[in-house]
């Protein structure tokens, strides 16, 4: 039902993720539906498709818990199914999940992030989703879009679209939650976004041909001494769009065929860094390949791709 193979290479640092493969499809029409098959789950490989829009009316608590499951994938058929104030919760040692084709936003109930990870799970990988919320609501009403923390690694977005949210991708609950966090973030699009595209505390990230629209407060975030690898991506209207700020200490970025474009600086506290000079403060690359666009065509590409992909529609992948 999915070709994995087409996507593998934007893995990252979750490569070797490959979900459900193999295993039985169950189809599913509400949240509560998706539950019971998450509950009821075995040992097997387990894809769960979404033929319904799932609400807070046909899921409860607002929220679908994939505890303890591992070799899963949870998918949309990209006719923008929505799941609306109901967030999607990864946590309890869970492992080996790919969520594709979702559309999330606006969850008001529980931890009240789109997804959130946490707990050490590992090798999540995001396809072509969805996540949203609302600027119009006080910065807080929401939390995240996509939040891992502690204990989760080995996580990857891959053409993804997040949008229209205060916060948008935080990874490191505070401070103090270090641990092996990798993360990689692929030909995904940041658009019309207060902060946190991403916001990375310790461990390693990879930004790779996104686009960063509209941004508000902040872009990149490189905190508590986290090491970036930024390269082919493109910032447009955007507030600090490579800093590192609101932690005891700063983190590192390494920018590689990377533009600013039109984009607006604040100011800085001495335990705090901004990219104005757009100059790198580290070396670091990522240990794995990625095929990479120039830095203009991955912006095109992006505005095209990021977010659902239609029923029947095949992406040009790079390489």
């Amino acid at each position: 039902m999915l070709d994995l193979d087409r996507y593998k290479s934007f893995f990252g640092y979750a490569a070797g993720t490959t979900g459900g493969l193999r295993g039985d499809v169950v189809r599913c029409a509400s949240g509560d539906q998706v539950q019971a098959a998450l509950d009821a789950k075995g040992d097997a490989p387990l894809t769960i498709l979404i033929t319904s829009p799932i609400t807070g009316a046909n899921s409860k608590p607002h929220q679908i818990d994939v505890s303890g499951i591992r070799d899963l994938t949870i998918l949309g058929d990209g006719e923008g199914l929505d799941a609306t104030n109901v967030g999607i919760r990864i946590n309890k040692n869970s492992e080996n999940i790919i969520l594709f084709n979702l559309k999330i936003g606006k969850v008001e109930e529980g931890p009240k992030d789109a997804i959130g990870i946490e707990g050490n799970c590992r090798n999540i990988v995001l396809l072509h989703c969805d996540l949203y919320g609302d600027m119009k609501a006080d910065k807080d009403y929401y939390d995240g879009l996509l939040d891992t923390k502690r204990g989760a690694e080995r996580i990857a977005a891959v053409l993804c679209k997040f949008h229209d949210h205060h916060k948008a991708c935080l990874n490191g609950a505070s401070d103090n939650d270090a641990g092996n966090r990798f993360l990689t973030i692929a030909y995904s699009w940041f658009d019309n976004i207060g902060s946190r595209c991403p916001s990375v505390r310790h461990g390693e990230a990879h930004v790779a041909g996104c686009l960063l629209t509209r941004i508000e407060a902040s872009g990149v975030n490189c905190r508590m001494g986290a090491r970036v690898h930024i390269e082919g991506t493109t910032f447009i209207q955007a507030h600090d769009p490579v800093c590192a700020l609101d932690s005891r200490e700063p983190g590192f970025w390494n920018i590689v065929d990377s533009q600013a474009i039109d984009c607006s600086w604040g100011k800085a506290s001495s335990r705090e860094r901004l990219a104005t000079d757009w100059a790198s403060t580290t070396d670091f690359r990522v240990p794995y390949t990625m095929p990479m666009l120039p830095r203009a065509q991955a912006a095109e590409f992006v505005r095209a791709h990021a977010g659902l992909l239609p029923p029947g529609r095949v992406v040009p992948l790079p390489g």
